[in-house]
């Protein structure tokens, strides 16, 4: 009866071994899984900062040159003011249609 008992404990150790292993592995393949998800979605994350970042510098850059070109605008409005003044003073010229 002694080698009974003894082997039915080897059995049930070797079964809580084994429901052991396969807890652990269950457990590092749910982490595995948890991890490369969590990794992929940090990258995803990143990768949409960067180009915020990218579209905010470009924005600020265009916002710029749109500033640089109100005042060409102003510049240039004031130039053709000024031509047109000086344009009134003449009398327009009628070109006749046998010459045109």
């Amino acid at each position: 009866m002694s080698t009974y008992g003894y082997s039915r404990r080897v059995h049930k150790k070797n079964n809580g071994k084994k429901i052991a292993a396969i807890i652990f592995g269950v457990a590092v393949i749910a982490f595995v899984i948890v991890g490369g998800k969590t990794y992929f979605m940090n990258k995803k994350v990143n990768d949409t900062k960067e180009a915020l970042t990218r579209v905010e510098e470009e924005t600020i850059k265009l916002q710029e040159e749109i500033e640089a070109l109100g005042g060409q605008i102003e510049g240039l409005e004031k130039e053709s003011e000024k031509l047109e003044s000086i344009l009134w003073r003449f009398e327009p010229i009628v070109i006749p249609d046998s010459m045109k």
